[in-house]
This record gives structure tokens, sequence and C-alpha cells, in this order.
């Protein structure tokens, strides 16, 4: 309120004391300041809606986090809502250890595992945006996840290599079982689909980015807005041409 009236009240004292010609310009901008300051306001007023609390995370025994992190089986760690694999991931932070890393694996082996976890996933995104929106929307945040990005990407390096083995197993075995006989004849119409899905998050160099070297907070609003693209997706799937737009736009 104060930040309201303290401006009409100075340009009072400025329209009494300063112009001699009876002219009320101080009163008029001001108002108009005041004016645009007000719609500002309640333009933007929905977007607080937008920014909910931070996810709470749910809350195990030293056992049970033992028992997620060490001795289900990958499949059944997939299967786990995002989450409690985020409470997961800080117990083993707090107890020095590495994140647990799901591995690509062998396709046939987890084929029937694939569907179901792509839905528990898929319903998961809501979540999983709000909690990136709340990291982003505070500096303290990102500075944070700067850092145990950072931690990651060390500590998990050593399994680059075998990843990168198994993910390109992984999707062709993929492709020939979802019907995609002939991805490897329309190699250009694969590589659109691909990084359609998935856009660049950072201009595309050639390089190998890493997270200390990057603009977090700018990856983390791109990355938010792949999610919402794919729940829009996903809440279109019944509509393709819907569900095309929110990839086909720039």
């Amino acid at each position: 309120m104060a930040n309201f009236v303290a401006p009409i009240v100075m340009a009072s004292v400025y329209d009494a004391f300063i112009m001699s010609d009876g002219d009320v310009r101080g009163k008029a901008t001001l108002a108009i300041t005041v004016s645009v300051s007000c719609i500002a306001t309640l333009t933007y007023a929905p977007i607080m809606f937008l920014l909910r609390s931070p996810v709470k995370s749910p809350s195990f025994t030293d056992d049970t986090y033992r028992k997620f992190s060490e001795e289900i089986t990958d499949a059944q760690f997939a299967m786990l809502p995002m989450a409690t694999k985020m409470a997961t991931a800080d117990w083993l932070q707090k107890k020095g250890k590495q994140p647990r890393a799901l591995k690509w694996g062998r396709y046939a082996d987890g084929v029937d595992d694939l569907l179901p976890m792509v839905h528990q996933v898929m319903s998961d995104l809501p979540m999983l945006r709000q909690h990136f929106t709340s990291i982003v929307t505070s500096l303290e945040k990102t500075k944070e996840f700067k850092v145990r990005d950072i931690q990651m990407q060390d500590a998990l390096a050593e399994n680059e290599t075998l990843a990168r083995l198994e993910l390109g197993e992984w999707l062709a075995d993929y492709f020939a079982d979802a019907g995609y006989t002939n991805w490897h004849s329309f190699v250009d119409i694969f590589k659109m689909m691909i990084v359609n899905a998935m856009p660049p998050l950072l201009p595309l160099d050639g390089t190998k980015k890493r997270s200390e070297t990057i603009d977090t907070e700018e990856v983390l609003i791109k990355f938010l807005n792949v999610i919402s693209a794919h729940i829009d997706v996903e809440k279109h799937r019944d509509n393709p041409c819907k569900s095309f737009m929110n990839f086909a736009r720039p």
C-alpha cells in the first residue's frame, strides 16, 4: 500500500513547490505509472497460482531406503513413484553414497515392464514439473541443483561407455519390436523424430556439455518446456493433430 501512496504524495509535493504555471505533470506522470503497475500486477497475478509449494518428499526408514537403493531390481526401482526415487537419491547423498543409476539393459529383458513403466513415469511428470519449477524460481535452489548435478555427473562418469552401447542396441531393438521395421533405411526421418521428441536444451556445436559450464537456469527452463510438451501430448493422445503440434512448434 505504501508503494502506491508514497509516489502520489511525492507527486503532490513536486507539483506544489516545483511547478509555478499550474501544470500538474508530476501527478499525471505518477498516476500513469501507478496505473501501469496495477495493470501489470493484475496481469501477472495468475502466475502465482502456477508456483506451487515444493514437492514434499516421502520419508522412509533406513532399511527401506537401503532396499530401494541396493536390493530391488532395476525394473522394480523404475516402477517406484518419482518422489520415492528422488527421496532415495537424497538419502544416498546424505550417506555419502553414489546415486542409483538405472541401466538400459537388453530390450528383450524388460519388454514386459516397458509400457507399465512408461505409464508410471508419465503420471509423475506433473509432479516433476512442479519440482523443477520450484528450483528454477529460486536462485539458491538453482545453485544447489547445479552442485548436485556436477556431483552426479562425476560419480556416474564410468558408466557412460557401457550406457552408450546399451542405448544404441536398446533403441534398435525397440524400433524393430514396435513396428518401425525399416528404421535403418530412413535415417533422416528417425533423426527428425528423436530431435523433435527431445529438442536441444543448448545450442548444438558438436561438443560434450558439462554441468559446471552450462547455464543451469536456461537448461531447466527449456527442460520444463519439454516436460510440458510431453504432458500435453499424453493429454491429447486421442487427438493426433494436437499431439503433433506440441512437438512441431519451434
